[in-house]
């Protein structure tokens, strides 16, 4: 498996061309569209925090976790990166705006669910679901583990919107591909 990382805004030039018979994504190109999606989340993630310590969320928000959240960008995308089909050409893209990770792969709409799912699972809802299983105390590792995850449930937060769009907008037998720009496509393979 070969995965390469890009840490500028040049896209690729060379990669599959689409022709008319594909249908985009909807994109959330939006930050309130960011904020709409976050504002759930963060209220889950809050009731959470009182339900099982009785501490201010404040009191467990760790500066140095906090640092650290962002730079957690690369495995969230190397992630995605390790769930596509091992023989496709994969390439991590970081920006100043963010990430993406464009794949030459044709996946089917499950595929792409997991895909998108899998950096929320591993970097954000399992550790949290460790830190409200097995810390009771604001020290530092406690504070440090909170953090990061929920800053990674945070940074998950266009992947969720993703989901959503896939779910709400691409029929079930639908194949998605991405143009060399990283935007999405979906389209029905010929049943012949």
């Amino acid at each position: 498996m070969s995965i390469n990382l890009k840490l500028n805004d040049q896209r690729d030039n060379e990669g599959n061309e689409l022709d008319g018979s594909y249908t985009k994504f909807k994109e959330c190109r939006y930050l309130r569209m960011y904020f709409l999606f976050m504002t759930p989340l963060y209220i889950v993630l809050v009731i959470l925090v009182d339900l099982k310590s009785g501490y201010n969320f404040s009191e467990l928000i760790n500066l140095w976790a906090l640092a650290f959240s962002f730079l957690m960008f690369l495995p969230h995308e190397f992630i995605h990166a390790t769930a596509f089909p091992m023989n496709t050409r994969k390439v991590i893209h970081l920006t100043w705006k963010g990430g993406y990770v464009y794949s030459d792969a044709e996946v089917n709409r499950s595929r792409f669910i997991v895909i998108a799912l899998l950096p929320l699972l591993l970097l954000g809802v399992l550790p949290m679901i460790g830190w409200f299983l097995f810390f009771d105390d604001a020290g530092f590792n406690s504070t440090f583990l909170f953090t990061v995850a929920y800053m990674n449930c945070l940074f998950s937060v266009l992947d969720i919107h993703s989901i959503i769009q896939t779910i709400k907008t691409v029929p079930k037998e639908a194949m998605i591909v991405q143009n060399v720009s990283g935007e999405l496509f979906w389209y029905i393979p010929n049943m012949n």
